[in-house]
């Protein structure tokens, strides 16, 4: 079939780049950024990212074998193996990773940009990364739950069977449209606290010229996570709780189950890469590290005045040869004060 076959390659295409572009961030996440909030969160979403990839890139492999079976989402509950559970809990889990993280990032950066003493006070390095292993824990949770329930929207969508609802479709509604909206309620309420920020310190110019530059890295990081919102949207409507209780016939929901049900892996694939890319483009440290690995000139020759350690007159300046990468991350630090120090925290 033409729209398999298409689906096939597009899929091809999402594994393969999805791979090199986990371990360009990973590479440069080691190697070339500094610590900060971004950083850990880079690192949190693209280690699960690259096993996915992985995986995605052998699905392909046996998909062309007409191998993969055992290897992909099931759509219905007969001859259930081990192995189904074992790869739809590893699927999900890739799925639900992204959105508690999500939710940390969004909430994390409202705290610390209108609640600056209260971040200060809490917001450590540890309690940050208790937060994102609080979010890697509640994805095992949903998935564990969502893996044993029932497959409410693929039996009525390709059966016309509805199955009871039971504790567990409440559990996979709330992973699902739960998320969703506190995420977007998160990124509503960051806006405004933006908005009023700048219209609160409209008339200094030196808190607004700080105001300005830090709402520009905050804007670059909601511009980041909004498409990503775009490839949930089925997903997170189309749940079994909804299934059993809104009528099939409803305007865009059968729409939206459609896509849920015969191209859930191609959604998947597409908001995990777009994930892993745009950190390469939204986050300044990363878009800094990418083009220094595409420029010749990778030191920079210094010459450092060693005139000041001694009377000595005529001592020709020392040429200091420092990696050009280095001299960008440290023209970015500035003193520990005010907006400065979330500034430092956020992005390094």
């Amino acid at each position: 079939m033409v729209v398999y076959t298409v689906s096939n390659v597009l899929l091809t295409i999402l594994a393969v780049s999805h791979v090199i572009v986990n371990l360009l961030v990973i590479f440069l996440s080691i190697r070339r950024v500094r610590w900060s909030i971004l950083r850990t969160y880079v690192l949190n979403l693209t280690i699960p990212s690259l096993a996915y990839s992985i995986y995605s890139v052998i699905v392909c492999v046996l998909r062309y074998m007409q191998m993969e079976n055992q290897f992909v989402m099931r759509n219905d509950v007969h001859d259930v193996t081990f192995v189904d559970y074992a790869m739809d809990f590893f699927v999900l889990m890739c799925a639900y990773d992204y959105r508690f993280l999500a939710v940390n990032l969004v909430i994390i950066i409202y705290i610390n940009f209108s609640l600056p003493v209260f971040a200060k006070k809490y917001l450590r390095t540890r309690n940050i990364l208790l937060l994102f292993i609080l979010g890697h824990f509640l994805a095992v949770t949903f998935s564990v739950i969502t893996v044993y329930s029932e497959k409410q929207v693929e039996n009525y969508y390709n059966n016309g069977k509805t199955v009871p609802v039971d504790w567990s479709d409440y559990f996979e509604a709330f992973g699902e449209i739960g998320t969703f909206v506190i995420f977007i309620s998160c990124y509503v309420v960051c806006f405004h606290a933006i908005m009023a920020f700048q219209k609160r310190h409209a008339s200094t110019t030196t808190i607004n010229y700080r105001g300005n530059h830090l709402k520009s890295q905050v804007l670059a990081i909601l511009f980041y996570i909004t498409p990503l919102n775009v490839f949930i949207i089925p997903s997170s409507f189309c749940t079994d709780l909804f299934t059993a209780f809104l009528p099939w016939n409803l305007p865009i929901y059968r729409e939206m189950c459609y896509l849920k049900v015969n191209y859930a892996e191609i959604f998947l694939a597409g908001r995990l890469f777009v994930a892993s890319f745009t950190i390469l483009i939204a986050f300044v440290d990363y878009r800094n590290a990418v083009l220094l690995l595409f420029r010749r000139k990778h030191f920079v020759n210094i010459a450092m005045n060693t005139s000041a350690m001694g009377p000595a007159v005529g001592i020709r300046p020392l040429p200091v040869r420092i990696p050009l990468f280095k001299l960008i991350n440290n023209s970015h630090k500035s003193k520990k004060n005010g907006f400065s120090e979330f500034y430092g925290r956020l992005t390094g």
